[in-house]
């Protein structure tokens, strides 16, 4: 049974589910390396206008909070503040994201059979901004589109900067029809 609509502030928000399979020839735990080491990521993601790190968290990461700005290829800019929830090294790290959009995020990563990695990243978010609420119906594809090209792009950064080939980067939409829409993947499936 699907969830009423999501209501901030008495707007009913549009939400997405938007999954980016990467392939890297490269280990997991080069991968992991790159993507949880705070003070690296303004200088090999080309998008990401600034960072700041607001608490560090545990010896794990958890409870780490952290605030982004992130330019996209629409050229608009969108601002949010995570706060890691979970973490399962070297494979998997989810969080919870507030700002211009919320929601939740998780990366996992594992082993491909050719001996690199298979990189998932997954939001699972809605829009509270009031204008990007009531255009949805209009304007969920160009977002869609502006987020799997800033992906595209985050895997190639990645890629470069732990010198590795991307094999691919997949995009997936989750319908909302898709019993699936309101939880992020357990890995098992």
């Amino acid at each position: 049974m699907p969830r009423p609509p999501l209501k901030l502030v008495g707007v009913v928000v549009t939400r997405y589910h938007l999954v980016t399979d990467i392939r890297l020839g490269t280990n997991p735990e080069r991968v992991w390396e790159a993507l949880t080491r705070s003070d690296s990521s303004p200088s090999w993601w080309r998008r990401l206008r600034e960072m700041e790190v607001m608490d560090e968290g545990d010896e794990r990461g958890v409870g780490a909070r952290f605030r982004h700005q992130v330019g996209t290829p629409l050229l608009y800019g969108v601002s949010y503040e995570g706060e890691v929830t979970r973490v399962v090294e070297p494979s998997l790290a989810e969080f919870e994201a507030s700002g211009d959009f919320v929601g939740t995020g998780q990366f996992r990563l594992r082993p491909s059979e050719d001996g690199g990695t298979d990189l998932a990243f997954t939001w699972l978010v809605a829009t509270p901004k009031r204008w990007m609420s009531l255009l949805g119906w209009v304007a969920r594809p160009v977002f869609v589109w502006n987020h799997h090209r800033l992906m595209s792009e985050f895997a190639k950064d990645l890629a470069a900067t732990i010198d590795a080939d991307v094999h691919h980067v997949r995009h997936r939409v989750v319908s909302r029809r898709d019993p699936g829409f309101y939880r992020l993947s357990s890995g098992d499936e």
